[in-house]
């Protein structure tokens, strides 16, 4: 499975030890930065990065990492067919896919330590998405157009 992974400077230490972590794992990861702590990126301008790597096919899912994963929630959740939910334990992020079929993930690089996350990236990337929920279905039909804000 590839998956994009992409900081802002909040989350940049969250980010490098997430993708030591899944390359150990023999996940392909393809890495939008930063790349260092001297050449930080907002989170508005990762975010998309991620965002059309899913879009494109280019990766399966995406982990987004900023100082409270929201700001990169929002921005990706802009980009249609982008389901990217805030996890910050293990019980929201096998939720993300359960319930939401999210496609990403976005987490906090200020709200805790690095070696908890590793197992919010396996919820990600093991767990099915179970339609018989009927969130997605009632989402659809009820709220905004997926990706578009409309």
């Amino acid at each position: 499975m590839k998956i994009a992974i992409a900081s802002d400077l909040s989350g940049f230490p969250l980010k490098a030890e997430i993708t030591k972590h899944l390359v150990e794992q023999g996940y392909e990861v393809l890495d939008f930065g930063i790349e260092s702590a001297d050449k930080p990126q907002p989170y508005f301008v990762q975010a998309p990065k991620v965002a059309r790597a899913l879009q494109e096919g280019k990766a399966e899912k995406g982990i987004l990492i900023c100082g409270t994963g929201q700001g990169m929630a929002i921005v990706a959740n802009k980009h249609k067919g982008i389901y990217a939910c805030v996890v910050d334990s293990i019980f929201s992020a096998e939720r993300a896919k359960i319930v939401n079929n999210a496609n990403a993930i976005t987490m906090g690089g200020w709200i805790t330590a690095p070696l908890p996350r590793h197992p919010n990236c396996r919820c990600l990337a093991g767990n099915g998405f179970y339609p018989e929920n009927g969130v997605q279905e009632g989402f659809s039909q009820q709220c905004i157009q997926p990706g578009t804000g409309h």
